[in-house]
């Protein structure tokens, strides 16, 4: 018996879309690295080339902190895409950003709540993810006309 979705972060596409069960913390949904180059001159100088960033510049890492979560329906599906070859999804999240993703890493750790033996029902895991973006549709809710 799957445990309750309260979460507002999916990946895929309906009506193949799974739901985290809980939010993610820590999240970081942008986390992009600038595309640059820093040029020492002579005398103590420097240049700076400054390229910008663009939307395949930005990985999105996730994990569950303490008292979050993911259920063995929701670790099934999200270990099915990750081992899926070459495959992007869509990933929505509760701030409106709207992007395609290529999963990166997905790491579940599995603990047990109570104290008998656990089945599939009562399985929970901590986890860790990287999710590279392919592309952005919309970032904070607004579409995104960057690169």
């Amino acid at each position: 018996m799957p445990i309750p979705t309260i979460g507002g972060v999916s990946i895929d596409d309906t009506p193949n879309k799974v739901t985290f069960n809980t939010d993610p913390n820590p999240y970081e949904h942008q986390n992009w690295q600038k595309r640059h180059s820093v040029h020492k001159t002579i005398g103590g100088g420097q240049v700076i080339q400054d390229f910008g960033v663009f939307a395949t510049d930005n990985v999105v890492r996730l994990e569950s902190g303490a008292g979050q979560y993911i259920d063995e329906v929701v670790r099934a599906a999200l270990n099915t895409r990750w081992m899926t070859r070459g495959a992007t999804y869509r990933f929505q999240d509760y701030l409106g950003n709207d992007f395609t993703v290529f999963i990166k890493s997905f790491m579940p750790i599995i603990f047990r709540m109570g104290g008998g033996v656990a089945g599939a029902a009562t399985q929970l895991y901590h986890y860790k993810m990287e999710l590279q973006v392919v592309s952005i549709q919309s970032l904070y809710g607004v579409t995104y006309t960057g690169n």
